[in-house]
């Protein structure tokens, strides 16, 4: 039915409109009643469809749909793999004092200061896993405090940088060894 009141309001001469589809819109225009004056000219686009207020709203209504769902379908910024940022081959084993404590998503970060053999201090810092894994492996927000003595068991960063991905922190004053949520391949 839509197709025909399309042919029926296209008045554009174009080559695709002989004479035979003349003759079937006059057809067509008196059977369905409709009455035209053929003196006026309705322009009309390519593809015969007539473009109006209520045409012109459906039209934005599903482009700004569409732009929608393309704009949710670009990927967020993801989350990092382990091996995009930390070396597996670099293990590091270091012991210092906590400086800073970062204890926040996506990952909990804590600073220590490193003395190495000639007493000159290098400040570390060491990504742990989420905080929501962590408590569920024993940890707290107290659990570490700045000024402790710790030795962490982890791997170093890619870039040769002093950051590294914490595997497991042991805490000096009282010797208990927690898991840092690793996401490296190996074991604890």
């Amino acid at each position: 039915m839509l197709v025909l009141i399309m042919l029926i309001n296209c008045h554009c001469p174009r080559k695709a409109h002989d004479h035979k589809d003349a003759i079937r819109k006059k057809r067509l225009s008196r059977f369905f009643g409709i009455i035209r004056n053929d003196t006026v000219h309705r322009p009309c686009n390519l593809t015969g469809i007539r473009f109006g207020g209520r045409m012109k709203a459906k039209v934005f209504g599903y482009l700004a749909l569409g732009f929608g769902l393309l704009v949710a379908a670009v990927p967020a910024p993801a989350h990092h793999a382990f091996s995009a940022e930390f070396d597996e081959k670099k293990p590091v084993k270091l012991s210092g004092t906590v400086t800073k404590i970062e204890w926040q998503n996506p990952h909990i970060w804590f600073y220590i200061d490193v003395k190495d053999d000639s007493g000159k201090t290098t400040n570390w810092g060491m990504e742990m896993a989420s905080p929501n894994l962590l408590i569920r492996n024993g940890w707290t927000r107290n659990t570490l405090k700045l000024g402790d003595m710790v030795t962490v068991d982890g791997f170093q960063a890619k870039n040769g940088s002093n950051n590294g991905n914490a595997r497991v922190v042991i805490l000096a004053t009282t010797g208990q060894s927690l898991f840092a949520g690793s996401s490296s391949g190996r074991s604890q």
